[in-house]
């Protein structure tokens, strides 16, 4: 493509043929782009057409001059700048990299000068590099000056002159990274902040990517097998989906019940209850005040003469008063022996597993500017000190004894946890994810995510 015109940086975009296509100045030789120009520009990249930016490089002049060099960007369909600025990545205080920061509708990324040309980009590789991030994977948002720093929210108001950015990520990720100084900047970072938390669910870059897509007709057989796979995605908020997961696990003697259709025996369990046969409704609501919040047994999953049955905890004195007949019928689900796991013997609480995560993000990421680093000769105890190993393994280790049980000796198991909505739904997953191949797959995992954390309440 032809030279930028002096004075400022272009944006220039080309065609499949690799002509110049688009061209617009932007405003300032600093890269001070308005939101109109950025998002007309970015537009045209939905279809798949490739924009070339320009580059930030240290200079003797400035150490954010806007270079001339233009960089190519590759947008993913429905996917527009909502604006740019001038940065340093601080990988280290001794290699500081001079580049581009970008806003999208879709991920913030900085790029710094050199970076491959996507079309060198290996195919089907992820959108994502280690230099970028999806808005919803950002966690925590940071903006620092040299007398203070503020976390921002969508509705917050920046009053001071930022000259740092930091994003905690929520695969503990810390991007750190230096502005240029201007009132744009703020700009900037308070764009990135409403991006994080849209007002509405509409704003959200997955019904933009869908309507591109939608238009498109090179997508539309990409679009014909993300419908085909989402269509083999049990939901399980009806009838049908609870009824179609007894026939494919081939389990017999249970069947789908409304007795919870109103809430009336739990209002934190589903609509559809799967319950032995053998168990009237009527009984369902009697024996529902045995058990904390209502949560009585339920099916959960069957594998050649096993079940794995979920439930919440006794309820003291109160089996003696409803009687024991329907109650054992009701918690080994009429399928004879029957092996009772209580979860809070073995495992750690949540808060115990939250202030482990805690911790162990400490470690891995530095929360603060300036903040001690830990020593290399220290850093593996250091994470053993977080336990969030010995969680990790206490968890495995339950859910594999588990599969033991449903495997190798054809038993019927029942977890039980106080509330049965912390560590029951975590260690049920894992045992369908060990024993079940369609867990395995992209649908069947979608599917038990559904069952286990979304109808399971």
């Amino acid at each position: 493509p032809p030279p930028s015109p002096p004075g400022g940086a272009a944006w220039t975009g080309t065609c499949d043929a690799g002509c110049p296509s688009v061209r617009c100045r932007s405003r300032s030789s600093t890269g001070d782009t308005g939101a109109g120009d950025m998002d007309e520009a970015g537009a045209g990249a939905g279809a798949g057409g490739r924009r070339k930016r320009s580059a930030v490089s240290e200079d003797a002049g400035s150490e954010f001059e806007m270079s001339e060099r233009p960089l190519r960007v590759k947008l993913l369909p429905g996917e527009r700048v909502k604006g740019r600025v001038a940065a340093r990545r601080c990988n280290s205080p001794h290699t500081p990299t001079a580049g581009v920061l970008l806003c999208t509708n879709f991920r913030v990324a900085f790029i710094p000068p050199g970076d491959p040309d996507p079309q060198d980009c290996e195919e089907g590789a992820g959108p994502l590099g280690e230099n970028e991030v999806a808005l919803t994977c950002i966690e925590r948002l940071v903006a620092v000056s040299s007398s203070r720093s503020k976390v921002l929210t969508a509705s917050s108001s920046l009053k001071f002159q930022p000259e740092e950015v930091m994003l905690h990520c929520r695969d503990l990720r810390l991007l750190h990274l230096q502005l240029q100084p201007g009132p744009h900047s703020r700009q900037f970072i308070t764009t990135i902040a409403q991006s994080c938390r849209p007002d509405s669910p509409r704003d959200l870059f997955v019904f933009d990517y869908a309507l591109e897509m939608a238009d498109n007709p090179a997508s539309r057989q990409r679009v014909a097998e993300f419908e085909e796979d989402f269509a083999r995605t049990q939901m399980f908020d009806t009838h049908l989906d609870w009824e179609r997961e007894l026939a494919r696990t081939g389990a017999h003697g249970w069947r789908v019940s409304l007795v919870n259709e109103r809430f009336e025996v739990s209002d934190s369990l589903s609509k559809f209850l799967v319950v032995p046969r053998k168990i009237l409704d009527l009984d369902l609501k009697t024996l529902s005040a045995v058990f904390t919040a209502g949560r009585i047994p339920r099916w959960h999953w069957h594998h050649a003469g096993s079940n794995l049955l979920r439930m919440g905890s006794f309820l003291p004195g109160c089996a003696q008063r409803h009687g024991l007949g329907k109650l054992e019928e009701l918690v080994s689900g009429s399928q004879g022996w029957l092996v009772i796991a209580d979860l809070s013997e073995d495992l750690p609480s949540p808060v115990d597993i939250q202030q482990a995560y805690q911790r162990l993000r400490g470690l891995c990421t530095n929360e603060l500017p300036g903040a001690p680093r830990i020593a290399d000769e220290k850093w593996l105890s250091t994470l053993e000190a977080t336990r969030w190993l010995d969680y990790v393994r206490l968890c495995l280790k339950k859910a594999t004894e588990i599969s033991a049980l449903l495997w190798n000796q054809r038993l019927t198991v029942s977890l039980q946890e106080s509330d049965d909505r912390d560590m029951s739904c975590l260690v049920s997953s894992l045992v369908q994810v060990m024993l079940d191949p369609a867990c395995r797959t992209l649908p069947g995992f979608q599917s038990l995510v559904q069952k286990e954390r979304v109808a399971a309440g």
